[in-house]
């Protein structure tokens, strides 16, 4: 029996890049092993010190990166701000083994660590290694909804900021179909901080400006994703989102703006501009010319300026 492999066929194929509802290869699990974390924690004091000196050393080493290479044209820049985010995942991730108290002593650490993670892979997005970032965005979220203070209203807008972000790069990389579980998800985490909030009212201005700022964002980026998910399966969604509607999603997308922003004009002005903005958010175009031909857009933008003339 021929065993001989063909010649085209690698001995050692790469792996993919996975996203983060797919399971990762042996391969990328080597470093993110718990164990390796959790040796290496001793006390909030500890932690302290550690995260200090990584996130100096990562503000250091990325202004010298973005400096000579502003938009990561280069394979190695982008090598470099990777390791950047792996070592500042690193301090999070030892923070987060702590207990209850430790953690409170250390939250603004975990703020600012969420904050140094957009920041780079804001820089990352500008070249083709968006889909690296979705790991440690999705790192960042967790991190900041394992501390009770971090779950407060006061961080909320910023933990939306981080879904949004992490949502927009799925689009780009063409999972529209994770991207709306992510914005699904934000909303769902919003909704019970809403929830549990007015179960003890009153409810003050402020806060409830809040929510209605974050929410109106999510369900406008919803509406959107939906949208452009129904495009592409249409035999999956029409018994999910546009059940009872006709065969366009004109119909079931109309009722669903309706049912989100009832009374919100604004909100449903932003959702019918926001539907139809389908392209990659690197394209400055945001209509091109072969999109004029796209029946579900026709169909959207009808139905936009109908429920335009009832505001």
């Amino acid at each position: 029996m021929n065993t001989k492999k063909p010649a085209n066929t690698p001995s050692n194929p790469k792996p993919g890049v996975k996203f983060l509802d797919q399971k990762p290869t042996s391969s990328q699990q080597s470093d993110r092993n718990p164990k390796k974390i959790s040796s290496k924690y001793k006390d909030a004091n500890y932690c302290k010190s550690n995260s200090i000196e990584v996130f100096n050393e990562a503000d250091r080493c990325f202004k010298l990166y973005t400096k000579n290479d502003p938009d990561v044209h280069r394979k190695d820049t982008a090598k470099a701000l990777l390791k950047i985010l792996n070592s500042i995942k690193e301090a999070m991730d030892l923070m987060n083994l702590g207990t209850y108290e430790d953690k409170l002593k250390n939250y603004y650490l975990t703020f600012n660590g969420s904050v140094y993670i957009y920041d780079i892979c804001q820089f990352l997005r500008r070249s083709v290694y968006s889909s690296l970032t979705i790991n440690f965005l999705a790192s960042a979220i967790a991190s900041l909804e394992c501390h009770l203070i971090l779950l407060g209203v006061k961080f909320l807008e910023w933990r939306v900021k981080l879904y949004l972000e992490m949502a927009q790069i799925y689009e780009e990389c063409g999972s529209l179909t994770a991207a709306s579980r992510t914005i699904e998800m934000a909303i769902k985490k919003c909704q019970d901080l809403k929830d549990l909030e007015e179960s003890d009212p009153p409810l003050p201005d402020y806060v409830f400006k809040i929510f209605e700022k974050t929410l109106r964002l999510l369900r406008v980026q919803d509406v959107k994703y939906k949208l452009q998910v129904f495009k592409k399966k249409f035999n999956l969604m029409k018994n999910y989102l546009f059940k009872k509607s006709g065969n366009l999603p004109g119909d079931g997308y109309k009722k669903k703006v309706e049912e989100y922003f009832a009374n919100d004009k604004k909100a449903r002005i932003l959702a019918i501009v926001e539907s139809l903005r389908v392209n990659s958010s690197k394209n400055f175009n945001i209509i091109q010319n072969e999109g004029k031909s796209f029946p579900w857009k026709q169909q959207a933008l009808i139905s936009g300026v109908l429920l335009l003339f009832k505001l």
